[in-house]
């Protein structure tokens, strides 16, 4: 699958159209990256503690694609599993994102299920910060998705809804570049 720049841009204007406020949540494949930024080696801040050392990088004409985040129909919950003794076995974080309208290059993206590294905007913060989820060592995935495509009467966002899973151990802050595919 081609994430590029004609079939991937900010969506707008789609039927069901998303409110004010509404954030982006980049998704990236995995596979698409020839480097993905890691942890501080050795952090020295409760900052660094928690964030990416530098920008991801990916394969030529590769990058991110841009979702919604939107608080009417996206949640992120922490879900903790635990084991037959009381005590957490995995804690995995789960996103829904939502891409509006119809599109083959969403369609191939969930046809192939593939891992994931996702930045989420903070639409408190009008994007200014992001928070990574899944990591070089734990990606992220696509957990389920439907498709809604409404009736004459109906004004729920029409599009796909993805829900995306990852180990909370994988969440970490991000300030390096977004390279969106061209």
């Amino acid at each position: 699958m081609n994430f590029t720049s004609s079939s991937f841009t900010k969506p707008t204007g789609a039927a069901g159209a998303l409110t004010a406020g509404t954030g982006l949540i980049y998704l990236a494949k995995a596979d698409d990256m020839t480097t993905i930024a890691t942890r501080f080696a050795t952090p020295t801040t409760a900052e660094e503690e928690v964030s990416v050392d530098g920008d991801h990088a990916f394969t030529s004409g590769k990058g991110f694609a841009p979702f919604y985040h939107d608080p009417q129909i996206t949640e992120t919950n922490l879900v903790q599993a635990m084991n037959g003794e009381g005590i957490g076995a995995n804690t995995m974080i789960e996103l829904t994102a939502f891409y509006p309208g119809k599109s083959f290059e969403v369609e191939a993206l969930l046809k192939e299920r593939p891992e994931l590294i996702c930045l989420v905007g903070d639409i408190d913060c009008g994007n200014a910060n992001y928070t990574q989820i899944g990591d070089r060592c734990q990606k992220a995935f696509i957990s389920e998705w439907s498709h809604n495509q409404g009736n004459a009467n109906d004004t729920t966002p029409k599009g796909y809804t993805i829900k995306i899973k990852a180990y909370s151990t994988s969440i970490l802050n991000y300030a390096g570049t977004i390279s969106i595919a061209s």
